[in-house]
């Protein structure tokens, strides 16, 4: 397609300029490789920027799908599999509605999403 891709950062809000990023990140590279957002995670995350390429470097219809499917199966096994799964080992209840974990106990939550992401070398920032 030849939709256009705002660049223009200054005005959004911090909804929009997720939805960017993630834009930027699962589009087709042709769409994205030169805009100034995936031009800032090359620069700063270069090893994640090239994770994303091979991903995105596929062939078949749609290649660039391959890197969206991939954070969701990577999702999936640090959310539900160790995150959700060391909850119900401790008795401890837990739903997660998207992209948000709600418990009764969310700093005890919190340690186990920081161990977890600790586990696989991340350090996230936890709200």
């Amino acid at each position: 397609t030849n939709r256009r891709i705002p660049s223009n950062t200054a005005t959004m809000t911090r909804k929009q300029f997720k939805r960017l990023v993630l834009q930027v990140i699962f589009d087709r590279t042709e769409q994205t490789a030169n805009h100034p957002v995936w031009q800032a995670i090359e620069s700063h995350y270069p090893t994640i920027a090239r994770g994303i390429q091979l991903l995105k470097s596929g062939k078949g219809p749609n290649p660039h799908k391959a890197a969206a499917k991939f954070s969701q199966i990577w999702e999936v096994a640090i959310m539900i599999h160790k995150i959700a799964a060391e909850h119900i080992r401790r008795g401890i209840p837990i739903i997660t509605i998207h992209d948000e974990i709600v418990t009764p106990s969310p700093d005890v939550t919190r340690r186990i999403m920081k161990q977890e992401f600790a586990n696989i070398g991340l350090n996230p920032a936890i709200h």
